[in-house]
């Protein structure tokens, strides 16, 4: 049973990280998140394949210094809320329910007041 249920996170980390890595190039979807979910899909199913990826140049490249000091650059945070926007902008014209597009947008404030006044903006080089 443990070993279906640590195949079953190693197949969804995979799939995290094929997801992530196709939106590296269509910014339809964000890398992100799938890159961290990833991580942590690895590192209930297998040691050995979280070590691996958390020193993946893909990892750090993406995820890492978010993780590390809660800290991203200006072009991330323009990138990733950019594409947040994007997506709940393209769900609030699809949904019919006022509701929905009320939550929608609380989402999206979070989001930003999260993005913008709880991750510290770091630079390039750092």
């Amino acid at each position: 049973m443990k070993k279906l249920k640590d195949g079953i996170f190693i197949t969804i980390g995979l799939l995290c990280v094929a997801l992530g890595s196709i939106g590296i190039v269509l910014p339809i979807l964000p890398t992100t998140p799938f890159y961290m979910l990833a991580a942590v899909m690895f590192g209930k199913g297998s040691k050995g394949i979280y070590q691996w990826f958390v020193t993946t140049s893909l990892y750090r490249k993406h995820v890492a210094s978010l993780v590390q000091s809660k800290a991203m650059t200006a072009r991330s945070k323009a990138c990733l809320l950019g594409m947040v926007t994007l997506v709940l902008m393209a769900a609030m014209i699809i949904a019919s329910n006022w509701w929905i597009r009320g939550i929608l947008v609380v989402v999206a404030m979070f989001h930003y007041y999260y993005f913008l006044l709880k991750i510290k903006t770091i630079k390039e080089e750092q």
